[in-house]
């Protein structure tokens, strides 16, 4: 499926890219990266995130065109644009649809979830893994209690209360999956998962997400739950949602890429895995 995977690559490169936002403010147009070295095409089910403490993107599994889930671990280097295998040690089982969010304040990547087939059947996780990329090591966390098992759900760093956040996702596959629309934060300091406040009557899963620092709130659209189409913030000082209702809004697929832009004040948002549509960019 050529298509597919060309599409694979497009989008892993927008993901990347969207997570140098801080760092490439001050450009206006997007440049495609050559590197020497790349890891090997996947369909866009890896973990990635940016490390701004190495100012390095991390990448973390994904699976194949022929649905074999990996468990690589690849760092690329922003300066000259290059991949590298890290090869670690230990590292967490293969699995696709991780979520990953970088804690600046612990400068580690906090890994939870995800999914793999890579003893046969679709097995679910809910094992937490933070990652120090200085020392290239993985270590599972095994907090006293977790949310549940779950994919398609996204996690983001929140520097205001220094938590990771992470909504939705769903259980199960296919015509027997339930879609998730629970709120967790986790503070790798004490190690520990607390359930916060739902999204209102509405579920997420496969949505974009992204904080934005300067109002100290989580930014959530779209997905292929009951949040489809819309955009919600996340306040996680008073545990609560909004639905934002602007008057103009982005397709409403699911799949989407989100970042925060630090030197605009914006969220941006970027293509969208559901083939048969062209990238959409919206600010």
């Amino acid at each position: 499926m050529p298509p597919t995977l060309t599409l694979a690559w497009a989008l892993l490169a927008s993901a990347s890219m969207l997570s140098m936002a801080g760092a490439l403010a001050e450009e206006t147009a997007w440049r495609q990266l050559s590197p020497a070295v790349a890891p090997p095409p996947r369909l866009a089910a890896e973990g990635l995130v940016y490390d701004s403490g190495s100012d390095r993107t991390i990448l973390f599994g994904g699976f194949t065109n022929e649905r074999t889930v990996l468990g690589d671990t690849w760092v690329l280097h922003l300066d000259d644009g290059n991949w590298e295998n890290m090869d670690p040690s230990v590292a967490p089982p293969a699995r696709s649809d991780p979520g990953l969010a970088y804690d600046a304040q612990s400068d580690r990547v906090v890994l939870f979830g995800g999914i793999t087939n890579e003893d046969g059947p679709w097995v679910q996780f809910n094992d937490t893994w933070a990652y120090d990329v200085d020392s290239n090591t993985w270590e599972n966390l095994e907090p006293a209690s977790s949310p549940t098992i779950r994919h398609g759900h996204q996690m983001v760093y929140a520097s205001g209360s220094d938590r990771i956040i992470m909504v939705g996702g769903h259980t199960g596959r296919l015509a027997a999956a339930i879609f998730l629309g629970d709120t967790w934060a986790y503070d790798l300091d004490t190690n520990t998962w607390t359930e916060m406040a739902p999204i209102p009557g509405n579920t997420a899963n496969f949505h974009g997400m992204t904080y934005d620092s300067e109002s100290d709130q989580v930014v959530l659209f779209g997905g292929d739950g009951t949040t489809r189409g819309e955009t919600w913030a996340y306040d996680h000082g008073a545990n609560a949602w909004m639905n934002m209702n602007p008057p103009v809004s982005p397709p409403a697929v699911p799949g989407y890429a989100m970042a925060y832009d630090v030197e605009s004040d914006r969220v941006i948002l970027f293509g969208t895995t559901r083939l048969g549509l062209g990238p959409t960019t919206s600010i």
